[in-house]
């Protein structure tokens, strides 16, 4: 299980090891978790445990990212939250 926060939403949410951080991001929007994240606009993923920005284009464990981390995203256009 991992924590995903945006702005003021925090979620907790278990991914598949293999699915594309950006995807999952997507999918967040789409249900009204966070703001509209469009095709064009980049997004920033940050790590706390690891205390780095992850590349949203490799799947979970490509970023070495496991249960219990806290994920940090954010539009990576002008550095706002997405919500």
């Amino acid at each position: 299980m991992l924590t995903v926060r945006a702005g003021s939403v925090e979620r907790d949410i278990i991914v598949n090891p293999d699915q594309q951080i950006r995807k999952v991001c997507f999918l967040f929007a789409e249900n009204g978790c966070i703001s509209p994240v469009y095709e064009g606009k980049g997004i920033q993923v940050y790590s706390v445990r690891q205390k780095a920005y992850m590349n949203p284009e490799l799947c979970f464990k490509q970023c070495n990212i496991y249960n219990g981390d806290i994920l940090m995203v954010s539009s990576s256009e002008n550095g706002h939250e997405l919500i």
